[in-house]
C-alpha cells in the first residue's frame, strides 16, 4: 500500500489550491473546475488510491517507451492473469496512467514529448479494444474505472472522438452501489461523479455527491463506528485497508466539490478530520500500523507502512479553514512519525486497544462474539487465521513490524496462546475494556478466552492485559488444554533481531547466542530497547537468527522470490496439557540490560490475583484493576475487601473507581469496598462507567 508522495506534499497541495479559482460561476463552470481541480492533484503528484499495487514510480517511465510492442502490449505483462487481488494484467492500465502523468507534468523528462504521447495513445487504444475483464467484480467495476479516470483527466483534449468515447465506456462499467456499504459506496459515487462532471451531468453529479456524503456518518453497520473505529465486511475492523481508501476518498471529494453546490457540508468534513484525530491517530505510530487494523491486507507487501494521511490533512486544511492551525500541527506530529497523543485508548467497538507513549505504543486486537474473525479470500492472508486472536505488537522510535509477515511464525504470532493443532477460536461475550477516558495513561483489557479444533473447544484461559504509561502487564489465567496434542505456547514477541538478546536467569546475566535456547528461570529479556519479564515457573525458548520465507507463502498474488529477515522470537511455554495454570509476561521500554536490572529491583507493578474468577493487578501505591469474570471479592493491598455482584472490570485509580460491562449490555454493578456499598451504571457498548469517588 506504499503511495509515492513527494515529501513537500502540503506545498503541492496549496499550490494546486491557489492556480484553481475558487468560486464558482454556474453549475456547468463548477463541472470544469472540479475536472481540473483533480487535475491538478494528479500533476502534482497526489496518487488517488491507497491500493497497494497502484503506484506512481515513473522510474521505468522511458523504458516502457521504448518496449512497447507492435501489437501495443508489453512483453513483461501476463495478459492472460486472472488474480482477483493483484490483476497483473491491470499493470499495462497503470503505466498508460504514469506515462499520461508524466507527459502532463512540466517537470517531468517526458512532458510535452510528442512521440512518446502516441505510445500512451497506442497502449489506452489497446486496453478499450480489448476490454479485459476480471473474475472479481471489484477489479471491472471499480479498479479499472478508476485508473481509466486518472487516464482521462491526465490526457484532456488529448482525446477526442471515438478514442474519448472509448476511455469513457471503460470508465462507465462503473456500477453505482447502494447506500450503507461503506468504502465500496463511496468508491462507486465518486466514479459516477467524475464520469457526469467530465459530461457536464450536473443532476448525476448531484446524486453522486449526496451518495458520498450520506456515507459520511456514524453508527452504521459499515464504515465509522460510534468509536472512530472503521468496519467494512461485517464487524470487522478494517481502519488502514478499506477505511484508508474510505477516509482518503471522501476527503478528496470535500476537496474537489468545496465552493461549488455539491459541496459536502462542513459538519460532514468536520467529521473526517475527527475520524483522523479519535481513530486514525490512534492506531497508528506515524505512518506505521500494525496487522489488527489491516485484516487481511497484512498480506501485501508494505501494507504495515500505509498508514500516513499527511496528504489528507493538507487537503482538510483547505476545507475546514477554521482548523488549518489544528490540522496542521497533527501533520507534523504525524510526519516526525511520534503519536499525536499520549495514554491508554480502547476502541469497544471493534475489540481494539492502544497505549501511546512517546517511547513506544502497545497495540492489542481481541475478538468476540460481536466481532468477525479474520478474511482470507482473494488468494490473501493464507496464514493469518490466528489474527485477532489476542495478538499485541510493540511499535518504537526505531523498530516496527514493516514487511515481517512472509518470515513470521503465524502460529506463533505476539501475545496469542495457542497450539499448532489448534484452528478456531469461539468468541465470547466477556471481551472488553475499562478505562479513565480522554488522554488517561491507564487502562485494562479482558478476554474469555475458548479456541480448540473446529467446533470442538480444547483450550480455554482468562487473559487479562494492565497498561499503565509503558508498562503492560498480560496475565493467562485458568489455562487449561483437554486431549492430547501440540505444546501450548505464547509469543512474547516475534520481531527484528537488533543488537544483542541478554537474559537474566540461574546462571546470572548472560548474552545469548544466535541460535535456538530453552531456558528455565528466566527472570527478565532485554532486546532492543525492550524488557520482557516472564510471568510464572514455565520455561523460555528462544529462536535467534535468519529466517526466509516469501510473499507467496502469505498471499499468492504476489512474488516467490525468497525473503530473508533475522528474527527475535521468544515464547513462553505452557507444556502440552496445561491444567488451571497461571503465567503471563510483563513488557516495558527499557534502554539497556544495566537499566533492566534496576527496575526489576523494584518493580512498579505486582500482581494480586491470576486465576478463573478474577485476575487483578497493581500500579504503584493506590492504582489497580481487575477483571470479575464471576461475582466475587478481592482483597486490597491495604487489607480492604471489595466485592461485586456481577461480572464486570474495574479500575481504581486515586480513590475514583470505574467500572465496565465486558459482555457490552450495559448493567448497573453493586460495589463494596470495605463497609460502603457503590451503584456503578456501566454503559452498554463496553464503554467505561463515570468515575465514582470513595
Amino acid at each position: 500500500m506504499k503511495r509515492f508522495l513527494p515529501r513537500p506534499f502540503f506545498l503541492l497541495v496549496l499550490t494546486a489550491a491557489l492556480w484553481l479559482p475558487r468560486a464558482v460561476a454556474s453549475a456547468d463552470a463548477g463541472c470544469a473546475q472540479i475536472v481540473e481541480r483533480y487535475r491538478g492533484l494528479l500533476v502534482s503528484g497526489y496518487a488517488p488510491t491507497a491500493q497497494a499495487s497502484a503506484g506512481w514510480d515513473a522510474t521505468d517511465a522511458s523504458k516502457w517507451i521504448a518496449t512497447l510492442g507492435a501489437d501495443s502490449r508489453w512483453p513483461d505483462i501476463d495478459y492472460e492473469n486472472r488474480a482477483g487481488g493483484a490483476w497483473q494484467t491491470l499493470v499495462h492500465l497503470r503505466r498508460v496512467r504514469i506515462l499520461s502523468r508524466e507527459i502532463s507534468r512540466p517537470a517531468s523528462p517526458l512532458s510535452n514529448d510528442a512521440a512518446a504521447e502516441q505510445i500512451i495513445l497506442r497502449a489506452l487504444d489497446h486496453w478499450t479494444q480489448q476490454r479485459y475483464q476480471n473474475p472479481n467484480w471489484w477489479q471491472n467495476q471499480i479498479g479499472v474505472p478508476q485508473v481509466m479516470r486518472d487516464i482521462i483527466v491526465l490526457l484532456g483534449d488529448r482525446l477526442t472522438g471515438d478514442r474519448r468515447a472509448g476511455a469513457m465506456a471503460v470508465l462507465k462499467q462503473l456500477k453505482l452501489m447502494d447506500a450503507g456499504i461503506g468504502a465500496n459506496t463511496v468508491w462507486s459515487a465518486e466514479l459516477a461523479m467524475m464520469a457526469a462532471a467530465l459530461e457536464d451531468d450536473t443532476a448525476a453529479l448531484a446524486h453522486a455527491s449526496a451518495l458520498v456524503a450520506g456515507e459520511i456518518t456514524q453508527g452504521g453497520a459499515q464504515g465509522i463506528q460510534d468509536d472512530f473505529s472503521f468496519h467494512q465486511h461485517g464487524a470487522r475492523l478494517q481502519q488502514f485497508h478499506y477505511g484508508a481508501s474510505f477516509f482518503q476518498d471522501t476527503v478528496r471529494i470535500a476537496w474537489l466539490l468545496r465552493g461549488t453546490p455539491w459541496a459536502i457540508s462542513e459538519e460532514k468534513v468536520a467529521l473526517l478530520a475527527d475520524f483522523a484525530d479519535r481513530g486514525n491517530f490512534w492506531m497508528s505510530r506515524g505512518s506505521v500500523t500494525v496487522p489488527g487494523t489491516l485484516d487481511r491486507a497484512v498480506s501485501r507487501p508494505g501494507a504495515l507502512a500505509a498508514a500516513g494521511i499527511g496528504a489528507e490533512l493538507a487537503l482538510l486544511a483547505d476545507v475546514l479553514p477554521e482548523r488549518r492551525n489544528e490540522l496542521g500541527v497533527m501533520a507534523r506530529v504525524h510526519a516526525s512519525g511520534r503519536p499525536p497523543h499520549s495514554g491508554f485508548r480502547a476502541f469497544p467497538r471493534s475489540d481494539f486497544a492502544v497505549s501511546h507513549q512517546s517511547t513506544a505504543s502497545f497495540f492489542l486486537k481481541t475478538i468476540s462474539t460481536r466481532t468477525e474473525v479474520t478474511e482470507t479470500l482473494l488468494r490473501e492472508n493464507r496464514r493469518g487465521r490466528k489474527l485477532n486472536w489476542g495478538d499485541h505488537y510493540v511499535l518504537t522510535e526505531r523498530s516496527n513490524y514493516v514487511d515481517l509477515p512472509p518470515v513470521w511464525n503465524w502460529e506463533l504470532l505476539p501475545g496469542v496462546t495457542s497450539a499448532p493443532d489448534v484452528d478456531s477460536i469461539q468468541g465470547r461475550a466477556f471481551v472488553g475494556a475499562v478505562s479513565a477516558g480522554g488522554y488517561g495513561n491507564t487502562g485494562a483489557v479482558a478476554m474469555d478466552y475458548a479456541t480448540g479444533q473446529g467446533e470442538v473447544t480444547t483450550l480455554t484461559a482468562r487473559k487479562f492485559w494492565a497498561v499503565r504509561g509503558g508498562t503492560v502487564v498480560g496475565l493467562i489465567g485458568a489455562l487449561t488444554r483437554t486431549g492430547s496434542g501440540e505444546p501450548v505456547r505464547t509469543a512474547l514477541d516475534q520481531r527484528r533481531l537488533r543488537g544483542a538478546v541478554t537474559i537474566a536467569d540461574a546462571d546470572g546475566v548472560n548474552v545469548l547466542a544466535p541460535g535456538q535456547h530453552t531456558r528455565s528461570g528466566v527472570r527478565w529479556i532485554h532486546h532492543d530497547g525492550l524488557l520482557y519479564v516472564p510471568l510464572g515457573t514455565q520455561p523460555v525458548s528462544f529462536s535467534l537468527g535468519p529466517v526466509t520465507g516469501s510473499w507467496n507463502d502469505v498471499n499468492l498474488n504476489y512474488s516467490t522470490d525468497p525473503v530473508t529477515e533475522s528474527i527475535f522470537l521468544a515464547t513462553l511455554e505452557h507444556g502440552n496439557a496445561p491444567a488451571s495454570a497461571a503465567s503471563g509476561f510483563v513488557i516495558l521500554p527499557c534502554d539497556t540490560p544495566a537499566r533492566a536490572k534496576k527496575l526489576m529491583k523494584k518493580p512498579g507493578w505486582s500482581v494480586w490475583r491470576n486465576d478463573a474468577d478474577v485476575q487483578a493487578v497493581r500500579f504503584g501505591d493506590d492504582v489497580w484493576l481487575a477483571a470479575f469474570y464471576v461475582a466475587g471479592k478481592i482483597s486490597t493491598w491495604r487489607g480492604v475487601e471489595v466485592s461485586v455482584d456481577a461480572p464486570c472490570l474495574l479500575f481504581h485509580e486515586h480513590g475514583e473507581l470505574r467500572a465496565s460491562d465486558p459482555t457490552h449490555a450495559g448493567r448497573t454493578i453493586r460495589v463494596r469496598v470495605g463497609h460502603k456499598d457503590y451503584a456503578i451504571v456501566c454503559p452498554a457498548g463496553g464503554k467505561t462507567s463515570e468515575p465514582v469517588r470513595l
